[in-house]
Order: C-alpha cells, then sequence, then structure tokens
C-alpha cells in the first residue's frame, strides 16, 4: 500500500488542484515544500496543476512558489515543465 508519506503527498497534491485562493495556494505549497521525494506520476500532477489552476499559475511569480516549481520541474525534460519554468521565468 501507500506510505503515510505517499497519502500526506495526494492528499495536498488534490488540495492543489482544488485551490481556490492564493492564501490556499501558499499554505499548501509550504507543506508541500516539506518533501523532497516525489515519483514521476506526482510531478506530472504537480505541473499540470501549475498550468491550469489559475489560482497557481496566477502567483507563480512569487518567491515561495517560484522556488517550489522551480525544484519541481528542474529535473524534468517535459514540454510542461519547460512551460512552467518559462512563466516563472518571464515573471521572476
Amino acid at each position: 500500500g501507500k506510505s503515510e508519506n505517499e497519502k500526506e503527498r495526494n492528499n495536498l497534491i488534490n488540495a492543489l488542484g482544488d485551490s481556490k485562493s492564493f492564501k490556499q495556494t501558499h499554505e499548501i505549497v509550504s507543506r508541500l515544500s516539506k518533501y523532497s521525494e516525489w515519483t514521476d506520476l506526482e510531478k506530472k500532477q504537480i505541473i499540470s496543476i501549475a498550468l491550469t489552476n489559475h489560482q497557481v499559475t496566477y502567483i507563480l511569480e512569487d518567491s515561495d512558489i517560484a522556488r517550489f516549481f522551480r525544484t519541481i520541474c528542474k529535473k524534468d525534460e517535459s514540454k510542461e515543465a519547460n512551460e512552467v519554468l518559462e512563466k516563472i521565468n518571464e515573471l521572476t
């Protein structure tokens, strides 16, 4: 089964996808930032949320959010990861 850590990460990723405010996004990202190990699927989900949930997309330039997404996208060669990094770089 899934480890507690993995369950917690999944819950946070779902919460990020459902985030309805910038404040909520900051809180969730601060909790996600405690983790450094991600599965490829988790990274894919997180990157996709950055591009689809405006409560995340619109604050990619905030330092805490930018730091988190840079870390997630850094070693990812996907088109989506590059798109997120480009957005962050445009904004910061």
